[in-house]
């Protein structure tokens, strides 16, 4: 074969074994790049073969293995060394008291309770402890107060308080325990040696006075007014206090103010409130009275409020009773029938003037009535004073109550006047009853009561002989006191004034009068008219 026909025929066999180890070594590369690590971390470099790559993943999951374990046993030793700490927690809270555990100031923890049986009843057997405050000031100790402690009830309590099994969590807790002494503790003799100190200090103590409601002038209204605390000792609170000091074997015992004895009605006290805003309601009216024509008085909330009566359920109610009381003294103070009356005649003279039937004489029960109306309504009113007798004027008690027409009689100077605006419109000289056989004419102050012409005047059977000591005709008859005392016309008289009623021509109590005097006035006089005899 010629050189030239061999190297034809050798070179196609190498170029295709060439391409072969190319496509094998591009298919090798392939497969390097798409595998990666199982946890997708890292993907392998594209230098490692696939076979390394099995051999690597091989190595990375026993050092995982020998990481778990390891850390499994150090797991495992510590949850084995917290159960033993918390078994021997057990154990231990289970004959020992728990930290943070008081009885007052004395401190449990981490002691038996035998430890603090002992303790307990040292201390109670030479317990002494003072008591101090709102002037107690005594001493006392165990043996007089009684002292007697249960130490081992009262351990026994306390350990049933605490649950060892829950010591991880019961350590923090602050627990005071003192009440499981103080139900421990008796005290026989305390409440005798305390009730003996209360009593010296009460003795001269003041007593607590409740808040209420009272008028106040100065307001002229109702107000609260506050309570008083006082200095009473309340026994059973002082010896609770002193109870509780004891129990807790305190070294002393302070009384406060919550020991005294406290009033009972507060001035915030929603009761009081309510009754001082209704009394003064009550009190809103006021009510002018005039009789006639003037005012006579004038009912205020000064007086209402002496009417309003507060209840001891907070209830405020007007007292009937004492208005009724009221209006029959105003009664009295407006009756003036035969009062003792001052007044100054036109001409000068000052005239006092007593009896009579005369005046104003007042209703007392209709007067009440129309005050409680007035005053439970709230009325600002004015009110003409009811009568059962009136008059034609009024001054005040005391004072002229008829009107300036008037006829005075004054006996003392025999004479007689007619006043009618301060004017004399008529006088005489007169003769009155005889003083002397005792039939003076009667003094006081009346009103004519009728007019009579041509009259016989009959007298009483004062000789008891059946017949009347007189009979008398007159012309002119105006009575005053009844129908048997008046003026008349005395043809029978020579004189009038002067002496001559005290020179036995007096009459038998009339107003003897010369007959054109007694025509004059008989013209003048009318039914009505006052008449005032005085001396």
């Amino acid at each position: 074969m010629s050189k030239h026909a061999k190297g034809k025929h050798t070179q196609p066999k190498a170029a295709a074994k060439r391409e072969k180890k190319a496509q094998q070594k591009e298919a090798q590369q392939k497969e390097t790049k798409e595998f990666q690590m199982p946890d997708g971390a890292a993907v392998v470099p594209e230098t490692v073969s696939v076979e390394d790559a099995i051999e690597l993943l091989a190595e990375k999951n026993e050092q995982r293995k020998k990481v778990a374990k390891r850390v499994g046993i150090v797991a495992l030793a510590v949850v084995l060394f917290l159960a033993a700490v918390y078994f021997a927690g057990v154990a231990l809270f289970s004959f020992l008291f728990m930290p943070n555990t008081y009885i007052g100031s004395m401190d449990l923890s981490f002691r038996t309770p035998e430890q603090v049986r002992a303790d307990i009843e040292s201390k109670v057997g030479d317990y002494e402890f003072k008591v101090v405050g709102n002037r107690l000031n005594f001493a006392i100790t165990s043996e007089e107060a009684g002292l007697n402690i249960d130490s081992v009830a009262m351990t026994d309590a306390i350990a049933a308080g605490q649950d060892p099994w829950k010591w991880p969590v019961e350590v923090f807790e602050q627990r005071d325990v003192s009440a499981e002494l103080t139900n421990s503790l008796s005290a026989t003799g305390l409440s005798e040696v305390t009730q003996a100190a209360v009593d010296a200090v009460n003795a001269t103590a003041e007593d607590p006075k409740d808040a209420y409601t009272a008028f106040d002038p100065a307001l002229a209204q109702f107000a609260i007014v506050p309570e008083v605390q006082g200095t009473k000792l309340d026994f059973e609170a002082v010896l609770a206090d002193i109870l509780v000091g004891a129990m807790n074997l305190d070294p002393k015992v302070v009384i406060t103010a919550d020991d005294l004895v406290h009033p009972n009605v507060y001035r915030d006290d929603a009761r009081l409130v309510a009754v001082t805003e209704k009394a003064n309601g009550l009190i809103a009216a006021d009510v002018k009275l005039n009789l006639g024509g003037t005012q006579a008085a004038e009912v205020d909330a000064d007086e209402i409020a002496t009417w309003v009566s507060i209840t001891p359920e907070f209830d405020a109610v007007l007292n009937e009773a004492a208005m009724n009381e009221w209006a029959t003294q105003l009664a009295k103070k407006f009756n003036t029938v035969g009062s003792r009356r001052t007044y100054t005649r036109p001409d000068g003279k000052s005239v006092t003037v007593s009896g009579g039937d005369y005046g104003w004489k007042v209703d007392s029960a209709s007067l009440a009535g129309q005050l409680s109306q007035a005053v439970l309504a709230g009325q600002v009113v004015t009110l003409d004073v009811p009568v059962l007798q009136s008059g034609n004027g009024f001054s005040g008690l005391g004072a002229q109550d008829w009107g300036s027409r008037y006829v005075d009689v004054d006996l003392s100077q025999q004479h007689a006047r007619f006043y009618d605006g301060g004017k004399v419109i008529w006088e005489s000289p007169i003769v009155s009853g005889a003083p002397n056989d005792g039939r003076s004419t009667p003094q006081g102050v009346y009103d004519l009561n009728s007019k009579g012409k041509n009259v016989t005047l009959v007298g009483s059977d004062a000789d008891h002989d059946g017949k009347p000591d007189y009979e008398t005709k007159v012309t002119f008859w105006m009575p005053f006191k009844g129908n048997s005392i008046g003026f008349h016309d005395a043809n029978w008289q020579s004189s009038f004034g002067g002496q001559r009623y005290r020179q036995g021509y007096g009459s038998h109590g009339c107003i003897n009068l010369p007959y054109g005097k007694a025509e004059s006035l008989y013209g003048v006089i009318k039914t009505g008219d006052v008449v005032v005899v005085h001396g």
